[in-house]
């Protein structure tokens, strides 16, 4: 399993759906992301790319964001997606913390990096090696992305592609997606959160992938509605401008079949009023960076209680340890810890950070 293999099962088994679509009316087929990603697997080895070199992935959600991601995956290269809003020093000290030999960023925003400076269009290609990439393992280090997390200072945890590849799987259970939906893109890719629910979920269950061009409520709504967007995953700030804005009414939202909250704690005040508004119960979950990130979560079709995030997904183990280190007793409290096929391999060349964070397959949440 890994995120290439999901990518490749899609483009076989329905290579004329639609996978990425935007608001400007662009689209892309399952067939034609694989072999984008295949061709640019093979550009960035013509490049000098090799497997296990690690490359930054600066870039804005869209077509381009995707393409590059899994590109660099196919490549048995690692990505270090960034927030291609950081200033040129945060995203250089990244790019020097994890040793990126190349940047896949837009246009002149590249030169910043050391190393090789390469934009989507570096990556086109007509020739294909999908027999190539379908053989490269994903269980190591596939993914690094930088995180405050368990430590404070910005850490890169390594995730593995068939530990990202399992996370979206098991939300894709949880949130009981289908080829038919339609996910609604407004969270940043470069995130883990935006990642696994609005780009590795879809691909991993067959969905079409709609993304907004920036988040302004009304447009957003607008967005939904024209699309018939069936599922929409959001920080807690971005439900609550929705629900304040006056303009949206409740036939924009009526296609929505799933509201999932992450990032942060959702007020049972945006909850009530965004049900009230639009007859919609946002589902909360809970998760870190260090377990590819998705903890727990709320199951489409239970009943959903304001302030609870839901039980394990499945995979994954939770516990509660109590300042002695032992098990706490129900109703105590305590400092969660989480196993599962999705926990981190370690912080990049962090191993004193690492040995606080992971004790025997459990990360710390803190």
């Amino acid at each position: 399993m890994g995120l290439m293999c999901n990518l490749l099962r899609q483009a076989r088994q329905r290579p004329e759906d639609i996978v990425l679509a935007d608001s400007a009316g662009q689209s892309m087929t399952y067939a034609q992301l694989a072999t984008a990603a295949c061709s640019g697997a093979a550009r960035l080895h013509d490049a000098g790319i090799a497997p296990g070199d690690r490359v930054l992935v600066g870039l804005p959600n869209g077509f381009d964001f995707v393409q590059a991601y899994y590109s660099v995956i196919a490549s048995g290269a690692i990505a270090v997606p960034v927030n291609p809003r950081f200033r040129a020093s945060e995203i250089g000290r990244i790019a020097r913390d994890s040793g990126a030999v190349a940047a896949i960023a837009e246009p002149g925003a590249g030169a910043h990096v050391e190393g090789i400076a390469l934009t989507c269009a570096d990556l086109a290609d007509d020739a294909t090696c999908e027999a190539v990439v379908a053989g490269r393992p994903e269980s190591g280090a596939t993914v690094i992305l930088y995180t405050s997390g368990t430590t404070g200072r910005p850490r890169g945890a390594m995730l593995s592609g068939e530990g990202l590849a399992c996370n979206a799987q098991a939300m894709g259970e949880v949130s009981s997606a289908r080829p038919q939906d339609v996910h609604l893109c407004t969270l940043p890719l470069y995130h883990s959160f935006g990642a696994t629910v609005s780009m590795n979920m879809p691909i991993a269950t067959g969905g079409k992938i709609v993304f907004a061009r920036q988040f302004i409520p009304a447009g957003v709504a607008r967005l939904i509605r024209s699309v018939r967007g069936t599922v929409w995953a959001g920080v807690p700030a971005m439900f609550a401008a929705m629900a304040e804005c006056e303009s949206i009414d409740r036939d924009d939202l009526c296609s929505l079949r799933m509201c999932i909250s992450g990032g942060a704690a959702l007020s049972d005040r945006v909850f009530h009023v965004f049900k009230q508004r639009f007859g919609i119960e946002i589902a909360e979950g809970y998760g870190l960076t260090e377990a590819s990130p998705v903890v727990t979560a709320t199951r489409a079709g239970d009943r959903v209680v304001a302030g609870t995030v839901g039980p394990p997904i499945p995979g994954v183990s939770v516990r509660i340890v109590d300042e002695s280190g032992e098990e706490a007793m129900r109703g105590q409290a305590g400092e969660v810890h989480a196993s599962g096929p999705g926990v981190m391999l370690g912080y990049y060349d962090c191993p004193e950070q690492t040995r606080q964070v992971l004790r025997d397959g459990w990360v710390r949440t803190g």
